[in-house]
């Protein structure tokens, strides 16, 4: 039995892949897609419980594809994510409507590959 259906938005393939595989182990159900636009079409499509969506995108950004979710599926929960010191300015991030949740680092200092910047929908 499924836990949920989540929809996977990044255009890294390998982190694709890495997200894809972690959520299926704890039996989510996962569609992916690779940028904004094939995003909002599988979110029209597939509605699903949920969208972890990256900020930094070539074309449509994690913030404007966000906006336009809320558009066509204003009750969508969205997560964003980054690995990206400078994805989503706070100030960009504030007028879309979003708060900062969380930012972990390793040990080094650098940020970790697993949402390290993680925004929410208020």
């Amino acid at each position: 039995m499924s836990a949920g259906h989540i929809l996977v938005v990044d255009d890294e393939p390998g982190m694709l892949k890495y997200l894809q595989t972690v959520l299926e182990l704890d039996s989510y159900r996962v569609t992916t897609a690779t940028n904004g636009t094939e995003a909002l079409e599988k979110v029209q499509r597939c509605n699903p419980d949920l969208v972890l969506l990256d900020v930094v995108m070539p074309g449509a950004d994690g913030l404007e594809t966000l906006q336009r979710i809320r558009e066509a599926r204003p009750s969508t929960k969205v997560v964003m994510r980054t690995r990206h010191p400078q994805g989503g300015s706070s100030d960009a991030v504030r007028r879309a409507g979003l708060s900062l949740q969380a930012r972990t680092e390793r040990g080094d200092g650098r940020s970790t590959a697993f949402l390290p910047g993680e925004y929410r929908s208020r």
